[in-house]
């Protein structure tokens, strides 16, 4: 039987609906670990979650004491999981029922295609300017379907994930950044505190490559983080002043530099 050790992120559905994300520990044939949902009506809560492996595997989740205001009951699980997918059937003491699915987090860093380690990207940008995102990704999507590079933006966080773990975890395993600067980038307190400090620490220390691509006249050049590396086009010249066919030039230029990067590693 495989092992349900490690991280899993999915969904609920029956008379309550929502996401779930959650952590198990095993030792031999018991379970333990922590249970986060995210449900429309009732926002985010925890459970504490032990149970027992076997045909089906049995679990129990209990309401967290952070959560004592909310009516919550005891709920009982079984489930199986196969090919890193868990399935199964949930009941609470308040009489709700439905089914559950979730999908095993693999680490991205270890992940491999054809024997090969793929490279991520991460797209750093604020939302403010996804048409440019939505335009880049196009671009990147003939890279991402032949294997060579893993392409990460929040778009791919899915509805009820833990978000910020997300965003945590896709800037550890990147080998490539493209920050799509504008003011709005420049401007993002998320952005500043929380993503460009690790990407820079780890362009210093780990040899990530930045690639800053200037979307809008912007004080790109005088910035203290972002200023010191090469962008992809002249500050002068950012995206938005361009004609639709130099765009899409750039964007393959972008692409270009990438493939390069990782295309043969």
């Amino acid at each position: 039987m495989e092992s349900l050790a490690g991280y899993w992120t999915g969904s609920f559905e029956g008379t309550n609906i929502g996401g779930v994300s959650f952590g198990i520990d095993q030792r031999g044939a018991v379970l333990g670990g922590v249970a986060t949902m995210h449900e429309p009506s009732l926002g985010v809560y925890q459970y504490i979650i032990s149970g027992q492996m076997g045909a089906p595997i049995k679990l129990q989740l209990h309401p967290t004491e952070h959560t004592s205001n909310l009516l919550l009951g005891v709920i009982d699980a079984q489930c199986v999981v196969q090919d890193g997918t868990l399935t199964g059937r949930w009941q609470s003491s308040l009489g709700t029922n439905g089914v559950f699915r979730a999908k095993r987090y693999e680490d991205p860093a270890s992940s491999e295609k054809g024997g090969r380690k793929r490279n991520h990207a991460f797209i750093s940008y604020s939302h403010e300017d996804s048409e440019f995102l939505d335009a880049l990704l196009v671009h990147l999507k003939p890279l991402h379907k032949a294997g060579l590079v893993d392409v990460w933006s929040d778009q791919r966080i899915k509805a009820g994930s833990l978000w910020k773990e997300e965003i945590e975890r896709a800037l550890a395993s990147a080998t490539v950044a493209v920050l799509l600067v504008s003011p709005h980038f420049l401007a993002s307190d998320f952005i500043v505190d929380n993503e460009l400090p690790p990407l820079l620490k780890r362009a210093k220390e780990e040899g990530v490559k930045i690639l800053p691509v200037l979307l809008k006249a912007c004080r790109f050049t005088r910035d203290p983080l972002v200023g010191a590396f090469q962008a992809i086009n002249d500050p002068r010249k950012p995206i938005a002043a361009l004609p639709m066919w130099e765009r899409d030039e750039l964007y393959d230029r972008i692409a270009q530099e990438i493939e390069g990067l990782v295309g043969h590693k």
